[in-house]
């Protein structure tokens, strides 16, 4: 029997002997429940945050018609049909001092269509009464009664967001910083819950004495990685059992929202209301494959650590205490949050991008939070996988002597000779 036949066989008996417990179907039926309820406040939220980011007092109304009177125009509300200003709005608006323009022609009213260039958010629905009030008004005293007035009245006027120079808004940025929180939180449980659990299986296999009759069988390195494959099995297949659930739930509770959002007047159209849903969708979308793709880098990162302190204990009394400190880099990210958030490309948030034991929380924090250079990504990834490599390499030789080693935790010495051995 080949190598890898034995470590799969290893592999496939912690899988099923990991997803038969109780606790973890708790855990993958109740965790997602936290992701999904802050997803459908994110999308009750962006609308509240750009309505109540409405101010009058940068918006401006360009009329190319020369026929509106500004005489009932709302308050604060800036009003010209000169060309130079027109020219000077647009300068304030590519300079970020001017938030909305409002363009008002001829074939705004003949196609009910008025155009409003804008850099970020959206002009609240009550903005958008009083400003089509006032054009409809306008523009119905100073023409005669005809087909095209008649249809303006009845039918009134469709806003058109044409977007300039693209940022972010103030409730997107809340999003990004609520999605990047939750994914430093669930790595940080996922990643410390697995990493303690192979520790625990391999004290276990000690202290009863197991791991002679499993070493009779197969080579340390073979039971090693079959341990760690298996409890990554694990760790992946509960992720994916979220993405479905989280899924499943989604569209369910879709059409009830929709419905609740346009009945308190939040949004005007499920239009509007599929805008921003685009957006939380893609933002848990990148979060998803960030936790897949830093889940499986910062496991095997942790892996070679926890499993050397498996080797290295009798009991788990003696790994609980190192267990609590291979933690702690993994955390030091999450509770710097603001940090990060504030300074993005300071030194330390680099270090610890950069740096392999806390790049897996990092990581995915700042490019969902605070955005991140490719360099940076390239970088991090390649210094984890080497550190990955080498500490998987001294997990292999500290298991395969530690496994039969029952007198208490080696000496200083005692561990440079057991990495010094062949095999």
């Amino acid at each position: 029997m080949s190598p890898w036949s034995r470590s799969t066989i290893v592999a496939a008996w912690e899988f099923r002997r990991r997803i038969q417990t109780r606790g973890f179907w708790l855990s993958t039926l109740l965790v997602p429940l936290v992701p999904l309820f802050f997803g459908v406040v994110g999308i009750i939220l962006i609308p509240l945050l750009q309505s109540s980011d409405s101010s009058r007092t940068d918006i401006a109304l360009y009329d190319a018609t020369g026929r509106l009177q500004p005489n009932h125009l709302p308050e604060g509300v800036r009003f010209s049909s000169d060309s130079t200003t027109w020219r000077a709005w647009q300068k304030e608006l590519q300079q970020g001092t001017l938030r909305w323009l409002i363009i008002v022609t001829d074939s705004s009213f003949q196609q009910r269509r008025v155009t409003v260039l804008g850099r970020q958010g959206a002009l609240s629905k009550h903005l958008r009464q009083e400003l089509e009030h006032f054009l409809l008004s306008s523009y119905a005293l100073s023409t005669r009664l005809d087909s095209v007035t008649t249809s303006l009245l009845l039918h009134g006027l469709q806003w058109e967001m044409q977007w300039l120079h693209p940022q972010k808004s103030h409730a997107q940025t809340a999003l990004g910083i609520a999605a990047s929180a939750i994914v430093a939180a669930l790595l940080l449980s996922m990643l410390a819950s697995y990493g303690s659990i192979l520790t625990d299986s391999i004290v276990e296999e000690k202290e009863l004495r197991i791991a002679e009759l499993l070493l009779g069988a197969a080579r340390p390195i073979e039971l090693l990685w079959g341990k760690v494959i298996g409890l990554g099995a694990v760790g992946l297949f509960q992720l994916l059992c979220w993405i479905v659930f989280v899924g499943v739930l989604s569209s369910l509770i879709a059409l009830p929202t929709i419905t609740a959002i346009l009945q308190l007047g939040l949004l005007e159209s499920a239009k509007e209301f599929q805008a921003i849903a685009d957006t939380t969708l893609q933002t848990a979308r990148h979060a998803l494959l960030l936790i897949l793709a830093c889940f499986v880098m910062g496991y095997l990162l942790y892996a070679g650590i926890f499993a050397s302190v498996g080797a290295l204990a009798t009991d788990r009394t003696q790994a609980a205490p190192f267990q609590a400190f291979i933690i702690f880099p993994l955390a030091f990210p999450f509770f710097l949050l603001h940090f990060l958030l504030e300074a993005p490309e300071s030194f330390p948030s680099l270090f610890l991008t950069v740096f392999p034991l806390t790049a897996p929380v990092a990581l995915p924090l700042r490019a969902l939070a605070g955005g991140i250079n490719t360099w940076e990504v390239a970088a991090s990834v390649g210094c984890t996988l080497a550190l990955t490599v080498l500490l998987l390499w001294i997990a292999g030789k500290l298991y395969r002597v530690g496994m039969l080693h029952y007198s208490g935790l080696p000496t200083p010495r005692q561990l440079w000779q057991w990495l010094r051995q062949v095999g």
